[in-house]
């Protein structure tokens, strides 16, 4: 199922690659979503990107995060842990551009793509259910933190960049992403606001 959704993120985005009409179609406007009633914008805009290395980038994070969130699935003991990651992802996708929708309503030239929100889902159901043991950082820089705390960073600093907006990335898209890939996880197992809390106050408190 992974393999199926990677091939088919990529082989719809580079399609699009060549046919703007295609990603005009596809794309996020929330104009469009709010006035023309165009709702499967929310979800198609999460199949195509901009260029090859946002491409790139959210399908290797979605592979990596992927086998994470799946693995601790099945050792939790949920039931269907590929449909769970599949749901979550598509819902993330969904759920991550309504805040956008609501506050970018009236404006016809705010577009958004790519499958970022729900990446972001992903990566943060994965943080939850295990926050200390796994260690997280960017991919540029040798430096790896307990997930949670890079969780917490990440969040701030997508908050910032939101208010900021300047640089022309969804930051809201990310947050919102991330905190429903949190509610999500927490949604279908419970005990996992029990094992963070463990997992937390046995922290050795080693940052690296």
């Amino acid at each position: 199922m992974v393999i199926f959704l990677l091939v088919l993120i990529g082989g719809i985005s580079y399609y699009a690659f060549s046919k703007p009409e295609v990603k005009a179609k596809f794309m996020f406007n929330a104009n469009r979503v709010y006035y023309g009633k165009e709702y499967y914008r929310l979800l198609t805009s999460g199949f195509i990107h901009g260029d090859w290395f946002h491409l790139g980038f959210n399908l290797y994070a979605l592979h990596l995060f992927s086998k994470t969130l799946i693995q601790s699935f099945t050792q939790v003991g949920l039931v269907n842990p590929e449909l769970h990651f599949l749901i979550l992802f598509v819902l993330g996708v969904v759920v991550s551009e309504i805040p956008s929708l609501l506050k970018h309503k009236d404006n016809p030239y705010y577009n958004s793509l790519g499958a970022s929100g729900g990446v972001s889902s992903v990566v943060f159901g994965s943080i939850l259910l295990n926050p200390v043991g796994m260690k997280l950082g960017l991919v540029f820089l040798p430096i790896y933190l307990p997930a949670f705390l890079f969780g917490i960073l990440y969040l701030l600093y997508s908050n910032y960049q939101s208010k900021k907006g300047t640089d022309n990335i969804g930051h809201d898209a990310h947050i919102f992403g991330s905190l429903f890939g949190l509610i999500y996880v927490a949604a279908i197992y419970p005990n996992s606001l029990i094992d963070i809390m463990e997992q937390l106050k046995n922290w050795d408190g080693n940052i690296f």
